[in-house]
């Protein structure tokens, strides 16, 4: 395999772990720092880990520059999207947040006097 294909690789698992890790946390434990911060701590550990794996295979600085770049931003793309998927799962099943309403129900029998009419 090439390196350009072990880049997107290991982009890709980067994508898949960090939000894997993120959901099953929020799904088990339903605390969304807890699951947003182990969450990026897994992200911030393979990005460290491939920017040193770039750096290791490649002898290019405009190269290794540009993919350093690359994996930052999918860096940001991950945390993004990781809060956004925390949150909606978070608000998932919840039910509402606010109270609800009391329900008003209308009566044939009311205790009040009846309306009378003047019909003849």
């Amino acid at each position: 395999m090439s390196n350009d294909v072990l880049y997107w690789i290991w982009m890709g698992i980067n994508f898949i772990a960090t939000l894997g890790i993120a959901m099953l946390l929020m799904h088990r434990t339903k605390k969304l720092g807890l699951s947003f911060g182990i969450s990026t701590l897994v992200n911030i550990a393979f990005t460290a880990g491939s920017i040193l794996w770039l750096r290791t295979v490649d002898d290019v600085p405009f190269a290794v520059n540009f993919g350093v770049i690359v994996y930052g931003i999918a860096f940001v793309n991950a945390l993004i999207f990781d809060f956004f998927i925390l949150m909606s799962l978070k608000n998932k099943g919840n039910g509402p947040t606010r109270p609800s309403m009391p329900r008003y129900d209308i009566r044939e029998e009311d205790d009040s006097e009846p309306i009378r009419t003047n019909k003849a």
